[in-house]
């Protein structure tokens, strides 16, 4: 019989650098790891994940 597969671990999304709304959820989903709260950690990886950034480009006029 073969051996079950081991399920890799979900990938996490990176706070950006610049963002308060990043830099206040990852330290939350640090909080909630060092407390097992794996449902909260994927709560703050949605937040990170999903709200908007504005790209770099944006605003810029190209001829």
């Amino acid at each position: 019989m073969a051996t079950p597969a081991v399920p890799m671990p979900e990938l996490e999304p990176v706070a950006h650098a610049e963002c308060r709304l990043c830099f206040a959820a990852e330290r939350g989903r640090t909080g909630a790891r060092a407390r097992q709260a794996a449902g909260r950690v994927r709560d703050f990886n949605r937040i990170i994940a999903t709200h908007p950034h504005r790209r770099m480009d944006d605003g810029v006029v190209r001829p």
